[in-house]
């Protein structure tokens, strides 16, 4: 709310938006704290639809087939759509991270198409609901110290709605009419799907029970963890057809989506015909854990952390050497953060007591100052790029294999999460192909999230205060780049 506050302008539309976001809110708590009736859910949904749709204007002009819409039939039919988001989304929040995982997907490509559209307010919505999932998940992923909640899913499909019309229907009009069917994706489907299946078994459509896709899951025998990361790669295939179609012919998208719906139905439908479990697939199950256990031994003997603190350090000289090398100009509120990094990180470093959450803070933004300056400096110069990118994938397989191999004593524990980080840095090369002044914007996005882990691993297995040296030449490089935007 407050970076929309402070980057929207006041705007009917953008004050609209903001103030059906604090109705749903208002609404969220009240069901959070005394669960009101779904009469009191919908009221709440229909006065911020309302609030969009009459005072801000936006609303959906154009439908696949039917044309142009009359202004009280394209009223109307915008509410509708916005209920029906805001409730898919709300009723696919059934495990910890799942509907916050989905959206982020669906935000992050509808960010892509409002940059290479240059909607620019589209975008800033995007990116401030992207970042405000990524911290959030953080600790609503499997297993969740905080929840979600009315509040939360609610806000989330409302928005979600709310930015495909305008993204469709204002910004780029180019775009495929149906293209939202697919940047919705997974909750779509799976709100089909159960009041489908409600509805040929002689029930109510509204009427709640276990038949989500979660559920369904879960009752073939996948863990949590494995039902949320099933579900988030099903999200993936949607959001990297959509993008593929965004521009195809409107019957396109749609179709697309239709097969993904039979798909998964059919694929559901075999595995409950034959009662299929995964976790009593005892052959399946020892034939795989047996290998894995082989190879993970094996790869224990050649011990991958004992020289880790090396490679870093190398790693870190020559990234730090290509941003001095890169890097033509430096301003003065990057070098004041430089300085300020460079003294937490030497404070930290030399304390006798370990201050992990104040190390994590250092380092992190460090990882991402050099990532930032290193997209801020992008060059022809091939030799740099490509050393850069050996630098990163050694870095990234090398860290894969110390996680995998690491004793089971000191565990570093992946949650659905790191495996979104991941599909979102493999994802986003072939998203920016579609706009050719974000040439390094993969390389800089996949050497933020490689660092990460890379540092994480180091500070939780306490690798990162046995060899100081690590945090000696963290400290060096911020105190370098402060230095070389002082003397500019």
């Amino acid at each position: 709310m407050i970076s929309l506050l402070i980057w929207l302008p006041f705007e009917n539309r953008y004050l609209a938006i903001t103030a059906s976001i604090l109705v749903l809110a208002a609404f969220g708590l009240w069901d959070d704290r005394c669960d009101i009736s779904y009469k009191y859910k919908f009221l709440g949904q229909a006065l911020a639809g309302i609030l969009v749709v009459g005072w801000g204007d936006i609303r959906v002009l154009d439908v696949p087939l039917l044309g142009e819409l009359p202004l009280l039939v394209s009223w109307l039919f915008t509410l509708l759509c916005l209920l029906a988001v805001t409730n898919a989304l709300n009723l696919a929040d059934g495990l910890d991270g799942l509907a916050g995982g989905t959206t982020l997907l669906s935000f992050g490509l509808i960010g892509i198409l409002a940059y290479n559209a240059g909607a620019d307010y589209i975008l800033y919505v995007a990116m401030a609901v992207v970042g405000g999932v990524l911290g959030f998940l953080r600790f609503n992923s499997h297993p969740a110290s905080i929840f979600m909640g009315d509040t939360g899913s609610q806000f989330l499909g409302f928005i979600l709605g709310v930015e495909l019309i305008l993204l469709t229907q204002i910004a780029d009009p180019a775009l495929s009419w149906s293209v939202p069917l697919l940047l919705l994706g997974l909750p779509l489907l799976d709100t089909i799907t159960v009041m489908l299946k409600r509805v040929l078994t002689g029930k109510s459509p509204f009427s709640p029970d276990r038949n989500h896709m979660h559920h369904r899951l879960l009752a073939l025998g996948f863990s949590h963890y494995e039902t949320v990361v099933i579900l988030y790669f099903i999200q993936s295939a949607f959001v990297i057809s959509a993008f593929l179609s965004a521009y195809a012919s409107d019957w396109l998208p749609g179709c697309i989506f239709f097969g993904y719906l039979l798909a998964v139905g059919l694929v559901f439908h075999c595995l409950e015909i034959k009662n299929f479990q995964f976790d009593k697939s005892e052959q399946w199950t020892m034939f795989w854990s047996a290998r894995f256990t082989r190879i993970r031994l094996g790869l224990r003997t050649l011990d991958f952390e004992r020289y880790l603190p090396l490679y870093i350090l190398c790693v870190l000289v020559l990234l730090i050497a290509f941003t001095g090398i890169t890097s033509a100009t430096i301003s003065f509120d990057v070098s004041l953060l430089a300085a300020l990094l460079a003294i937490t990180l030497t404070f930290s470093i030399t304390r006798t007591m370990h201050t992990p959450w104040v190390d994590r803070l250092g380092v992190y933004t460090f990882c991402a100052l050099l990532s930032y300056l290193g997209y801020r400096g992008q060059t022809a110069a091939t030799l740099i790029y490509t050393v850069e990118w050996a630098l990163i994938v050694v870095a990234s397989v090398w860290v894969f294999f110390t996680i995998s191999t690491q004793q089971s004593t000191r565990r570093f524990e992946t949650s659905p999460l790191d495996v979104l980080l991941i599909l979102l840095a493999l994802l986003l090369p072939v998203f920016a192909r579609s706009s050719s002044d974000i040439d390094h914007l993969p390389l800089e996005v996949i050497k933020f999230v490689v660092l990460l882990y890379l540092f994480e691993y180091v500070i939780s297995s306490g690798i990162y205060y046995r060899f100081r040296a690590i945090g000696l030449v963290l400290a060096g490089g911020a105190l370098f780049i402060a230095a070389k935007g002082m003397v500019q």
